[in-house]
């Protein structure tokens, strides 16, 4: 496959053979658009922009990133990834009541999709209010697409290698021209 980069004469055609292209694979940058979707095929999210992730260090959920591994710039594939490479089946005992006095929010009433923080045994664990009853207030634990096979429409716009400070810090430092391979 030949491509012109540019028409300025220091630039020249340049062929490349299958051999010569770069794949998503760990330790490189990947970019990618994608819909997301539930079973219904109601539309959960969307990313018209390029996302940027390095592969291999657990940035994405599992599904995901095993999804994107070995595809190429201007790759187009749809796949659904079940709850156990997503966010987790749904679990009953993330379900808590909470009574209403035990927060202080100020002026604030609490409201069924409000999400808070509590302590927990790895840090904070985010719990969103579900029903509230009086001075009782139900909770939900579980990551809001939890239970959920989730179906993405996935458009690789390009890869690259990492580099040593991104692999050290797992986060892409700056975005490059997407589907533009080089240094």
């Amino acid at each position: 496959m030949a491509c012109l980069l540019n028409n300025h004469p220091i630039f020249r055609y340049i062929t490349m053979n299958d051999d010569d292209i770069i794949t998503i694979q760990k330790n490189r940058v990947g970019y990618f658009q994608f819909t997301l979707k539930d079973d219904d095929d109601n539309i959960l999210m969307e990313a018209d922009e390029d996302r940027s992730y390095v592969h291999g260090h657990g940035k994405l959920i599992v599904g995901l990133e095993k999804a994107l591994e070995g595809h190429k710039n201007g790759d187009e594939f749809t796949v659904a990834i079940a709850p156990t490479d997503a966010y987790g089946e749904h679990s009953a005992e993330l379900l808590r009541m909470f009574s209403a006095d035990k927060f202080d929010m100020g002026d604030e009433e609490p409201e069924i999709g409000m999400t808070f923080d509590l302590p927990s045994n790895t840090g904070f664990h985010r719990f969103r209010v579900v029903g509230i009853e009086g001075d009782n207030i139900a909770a939900d634990g579980n990551h809001p697409w939890a239970g959920m096979t989730l179906h993405y429409d996935i458009k690789v716009t390009g890869v690259r290698d990492a580099k040593a400070e991104e692999i050290e810090t797992k986060m892409p430092i700056e975005i490059e021209v997407p589907g533009i391979i080089g240094a």
